[in-house]
């Protein structure tokens, strides 16, 4: 790793700016497979980008920016959707939840998703359309993808406080044209994608995309062979370009995309007993029973593979101390494994079904007024089985679709989203003004019935419901003016309302066993210890099933007695922007703005609600493209200050009513983020293209006042929020280089070049930012990738390609996701997911014109 540090250093020190890493490979995020440096012909040309919703040259917009084009996604032969990171700075990219690496969470400048509140600060979008999340099969022909860093929302769509990530499908065009790429690889990769493009007439266009890839696990399940960490999809697109004449057109696009994998197995590394022993404690005596000839006689064991079941003579009795041997005797299975192997008998998979539908109108009413309307439609369904920490007997198994006693059906994400925009934007006084007027509304609801089913301590089914409604209404408005040559000032201004409407339960019963309700309603009044708690057991268990996709009373008289709550809440934020720049020649521009972000907030079934998220955010910038004697020169550099107020994160309390200690999302703290985010990419020769992109994020939550019993983790039970929590998902130094060589270039033989991408990160804290401090061992240590690739392009003068890839060079073994909950006032796991190891492949494109 030295070696490939101090080539790297080397590196940025020859571009000349050692913090200047980024500007130019904010290449085009956009279409879909690869992750590699922009191709020399592109690197210091202009870039174009849609991010003020108009085309503007990237150096000329004064805004931090990064995007990613198909041509620098194509150098790479293969890509996951965290490539993406490796080329823009302030930007991580990891798996969803605590346990899914296909579901895709962005976090920009420190600031990203909380589990369980509604919207995340990173809003993505698909055609200018704010989308639930992507993921896999996502990523194909596309024009762009770009990255909009900082608060937004004074020019189109949802307001946040983070930014954007924009996914720009490709348009149907006026000529006859085709594209297939397939690939072969390692574990036993094998995928195609491509398009057809066909102009039906001089007014009507139409374009065909597909996406498919099958890839075997690269983590083995002993037990039956299955392999986890597999991949699996099918996506397809259809777009149709009506435009009559020059003035009006239409684009209408639909895609859907099909996701059936094994899912994502996490490996159980480490558990504090004492921890476990205290989550079971007050449990465990309830299921441990007086028989009819007066000698305690249980109701659960555990067998001989560690598995809870019902008791049989001969079986060791359920008590805490013996449920917390099996799970020490569960990791220590599993570090005889390693890593890369794990032995699961419990129910893993992966189901999604996810349809976009959204139609662009756009008219220009005069040569300077233009309409614009958007609409949009999406549908997410998924049906998952998932495994939190790791084990094979049911500490904590968020089974969804999968659990055993669970033959309902209802999936675990049912949502669809309706949007509208409507947008007038113009230019006056002689093309000095810019400026825009717009109307935004989005429903976001369930699509049907939807349910969390969980497994608890192997005894327990909990199913937590909540069919949620949310309603966002806006009106918006941007105008920059020129007041002097080159110098420009903008403002933009945008007001909000947000309605949420939620019913929530939270279902609790003993899991079923041969022989327990008959126990329990029978034996339990025989035990004088228990005393009221007898007939509230039996209650609680006989005949009570746990409702599935309905929100009702349920258990009444019983331990687990359960009102579904209905809970309200609606929130108004006015956002802002104010900036100033200065185009010092055609190629240098410097710029500042304040801005202004805004979160919604959310509802809990006890605490009610919490309240919007704010950020006020500083920044200034410069970007140049420079004649560096015979070398070509692109820089961008942005730096920032963001002032985060109440914070919304998961914190436990206690529950006045029942005087238990509970968690729910609330506010809880401030902050301040500093940075500086640096892009540059070099062509020393002809032919060949150093890039390098790095970010600086010093993110800090206000120590000034706090329990400091908060950030114990001796403690029994931590109330409130601990500010010495790093925050999730944002190291404090990232650094890309990419290179790319085209050494034999328009040969007879074609084209020939190679290149690479070297990233390295400082230690991240991939746990919950609520206990990163209590539980350190969620903090990953630093580490660093190396990708490589060769090209043959344009193979004997045909339209073919060939591009042969090796990721993870080195096969470094690091984490992506930890579970980290070690400290005693958690259940005292620990799981991690790890990053895939080295794999290879090749692809061949042919173009058809």
């Amino acid at each position: 790793m030295r070696t490939a540090f101090l080539f790297a250093t080397t590196c940025v020190m020859a571009i000349g700016l050692a913090p200047s890493v980024a500007a130019a490979q904010q290449t085009d995020q956009a279409t879909a497979p690869q992750t590699t440096t922009a191709a020399p012909e592109e690197a210091t040309g202009d870039i174009i980008v849609t991010a003020r919703r108009e085309s503007e040259n990237l150096l000329r917009v004064p805004v931090a920016v990064s995007v990613l084009t198909d041509k620098q996604f194509s150098t790479m032969g293969t890509f996951r959707p965290e490539d993406i990171s490796l080329t823009v700075p302030g930007l991580t990219v990891a798996g969803g939840g605590d346990s899914d690496r296909s579901n895709i969470v962005f976090t920009i400048r420190g600031q990203g998703n909380v589990y369980g509140t509604l919207f995340p600060s990173v809003i993505t979008y698909f055609n200018d359309v704010p989308t639930k999340s992507v993921g896999v099969g996502q990523f194909f022909d596309l024009t762009s993808l770009q990255v909009l860093r900082g608060p937004q929302g004074t020019q189109f769509g949802r307001v946040t406080n983070g930014g954007n990530v924009m996914l720009t499908a490709r348009r149907p065009t006026d000529e006859f044209e085709a594209e297939v790429t397939g690939k072969a690889g390692s574990l036993g990769l094998v995928g195609t994608q491509g398009f057809m493009n066909v102009p039906l007439s001089d007014t009507l266009m139409v374009r065909a995309a597909w996406d498919l890839a099958h890839r075997d696990g690269f983590t083995k399940n002993v037990n039956d062979g299955r392999r986890f960490d597999d991949v699996n999809y099918q996506s397809f697109r259809g777009s149709i370009l009506f435009r009559p004449n020059d003035r009006f057109e239409n684009l209408t696009v639909v895609q859907h995309q099909r996701v059936n994998d094994h899912g994502t197995p996490p490996i159980y590394t480490y558990q504090n007993s004492d921890a476990a022993a205290l989550a079971v404690g007050s449990l465990f005596p309830l299921v441990t029973v007086p028989s009819e000839f007066g000698l305690l006689a249980p109701i659960y064991g555990i067998d001989n593979t560690n598995h809870v079941v019902a008791y049989q003579p001969g079986m060791t009795p359920l008590t805490g101390a013996s449920y917390v041997a099996a799970l020490q005797a569960e990791v220590a299975k599993q570090q005889a494994l390693g890593p890369r192997q794990t032995r699961l008998t419990i129910p893993m998979f992966n189901k999604r079904k996810i349809t976009y539908v959204t139609n662009t109108t756009t008219a220009d009413l005069t040569d300077n007024l233009t309409l614009t309307n958007v609409f949009g439609y999406t549908r997410f369904i998924e049906r998952s089985a998932q495994n939190y920490t790791g084990d094979d007997i049911g500490f904590v198994a968020p089974c969804h679709s999968g659990c055993t006693f669970n033959n309902s059906d209802v999936p675990f994400i049912d949502q669809e989203q309706f949007s509208e925009e409507l947008r007038l934007s113009g230019k006056a006084l002689d093309n000095r003004l810019n400026w825009s007027l717009g109307v935004y509304a989005d429903e976001q609801r369930p699509g049907g019935p939807v349910e969390n089913d969980t497994v608890l301590f192997s005894i327990l089914e909990r199913n937590v419901l909540q069919q949620t409604k949310t309603t966002s209404r806006a009106v918006y408005g941007n105008a920059e003016f020129e007041v002097a040559d080159g110098l420009k000032l903008t403002g933009g201004a945008r007001y909000t309302h947000d309605t949420v409407n939620s019913n929530i339960a939270n279902y609790i019963k003993f899991i079923d066993v041969p022989g327990l309700e008959q126990t329990l309603a029978t034996t339990l009044a025989f035990d004088p210890t228990l005393g009221p708690f007898a007939n509230a057991i039996a209650a609680a268990t006989v005949n009570a099933q746990v409702p599935h996709g309905v929100c009702t009373d349920y258990g009444t008289g019983g331990i687990f007695q359960t009102t579904c709550a209905n809970v309200r809440a609606s929130f108004n934020a006015f956002t802002w922007t104010i900036g100033a720049s200065y185009q010092i020649n055609p190629d240098q521009l410097v710029y500042g703005k304040v801005s202004r972000g805004y979160r919604p907030g959310g509802v809990n079934p006890v605490l009610s609600r919490y309240t919007p998220e704010q950020n006020t955010s500083f920044e200034v910038g410069l970007k140049g493209k420079w004649d560096v004697g015979s070398m070509q020169l692109r820089t961008s550099i942005a730096a920032y200050h963001d002032k985060y107020t109440k914070i919304q994160q998961s914190v436990s309390f206690i529950n006045a009513t029942t005087g238990a200690a509970e968690s729910a999302v609330a506010n809880v703290a401030k902050a301040r983020i500093n940075g500086i985010e640096v892009e540059t990419s070099l062509i020393p020769i002809d032919g060949m293209n150093i890039g390098a992109n790095y970010a600086y994020t010093d993110a800090k939550f206000d120590r000034s006042n706090f329990n400091p019993l908060a950030c114990d983790a001796t403690q029994t039970v931590l109330i409130g929020f601990c500010p010495l929590n790093r925050f999730v998902n944002t190291p404090k130094h990232q650094l890309g280089i990419n290179f790319h060589y085209d050494f034999i270039r328009n040969s007879d033989a074609g084209t020939f070049g190679f290149g690479g991408q070297f990233n390295h990160q400082s230690s991240v804290a991939l746990a919950n930012s609520a206990n990163s401090f209590v539980s350190p061992r969620g903090i990953e240590r630093a580490y660093s990738t190396v990708n490589l690739n060769a090209n043959w392009n344009q193979i004997m003068g045909h339209d073919l390609d060939m591009t042969v890839f090796v990721t993870n060079v080195t096969n470094k073994l690091y984490r992506v996701i930890a579970n980290s909950n070690n400290n005693l006032s958690s259940i005292g796991n620990e799981s991690a997911v790890y990053a895939p190891p080295r794999m290879y492949g090749v692809s061949l494109t042919a173009r058809f014109r």
